[in-house]
């Protein structure tokens, strides 16, 4: 079974090698796909863990933060990168990523390419 939970944190950043591209901020979407069976109390995962997991490994870091100071080139792909490395450590059976820079872009991440 797939369970999706969703997560948003505001975070500004540079692009570097963009012409024109100044400092901005978005409004992320972070959704953290768990693929797992259905244990013996009905849950793929318990979703407080999750939550507490993703709020204390990603949101708290990224909240506010200037992006540019986890990474040389923080865009959308190169993000999604950073949080799938600093999460999947600490969350079992996390299937993918997605991470969405506005409602109309977003990029998935499994872990296998970058």
């Amino acid at each position: 079974m797939l369970l999706s939970k969703s997560f948003f944190f505001k975070a500004k950043h540079k692009l570097k090698d963009t012409e024109g591209q100044p400092l901005h901020e978005h409004n992320y979407k972070l959704m953290v796909d768990i693929e797992s069976q259905v244990n013996d109390i009905g849950m793929t995962i318990d979703t407080r863990t999750l939550t507490n997991t993703v709020e204390k490994v990603i949101i708290a870091q990224a909240k506010g933060a200037f992006l540019n100071d986890y990474m040389k080139q923080p865009t959308l792909e190169m993000i999604a990168v950073w949080i799938w490395k600093e999460l999947k450590p600490y969350v079992k059976h996390m299937k993918r990523i997605r991470l969405f820079e506005n409602p109309t872009l977003y990029v998935e991440y499994d872990g296998k390419n970058k």
